[in-house]
């Protein structure tokens, strides 16, 4: 991560939930499916909606464990962002990137966050409430 210019550490976030969704994108749609097949049973077939809701809280527990799973490939790397990141914050008084809109928003509500054009500006320091 040290290669990496500020936008390019702080879009690693972005990289990390795309890779999440789409480690999870088979799951997901099975789970939908399975729903959608359990909605379009009549209601008097109420035995075989359970059974389909028993295959959706398996899944379920199945996409729990592949959570687990993305999360600890990604683990090593997003700590490595975070340790990064904070040194970047240790040996500079300020740390500049393109500004986005919830980054526009804080800089409303928090002090160590300011807009200059398109550039956001954090402060390494701040006053805790």
């Amino acid at each position: 991560p040290q290669q990496l210019t500020n936008d390019e550490l702080r879009n690693k976030t972005q990289e990390f939930k795309q890779r999440i969704q789409s480690y999870l994108t088979d799951i997901d749609q099975e789970i939908a499916a399975k729903k959608q097949e359990a909605e379009s049973l009549p209601e008097n077939e109420i035995h075989n909606r359970d059974t389909i809701y028993q295959q959706v809280d398996k899944l379920k527990k199945e996409r729990v464990k592949k959570i687990e799973e993305i999360l600890a490939q990604i683990q090593p790397e997003a700590f490595a962002v975070v340790k990064e990141t904070a040194r970047r914050f240790k040996e500079n008084s300020e740390m500049v990137s393109t500004a986005t809109a919830l980054d526009r928003e804080l800089s409303v509500k928090k002090e160590h966050i300011r807009i200059e054009g398109d550039k956001s500006i954090f402060k390494n320091t701040w006053t805790a409430v």
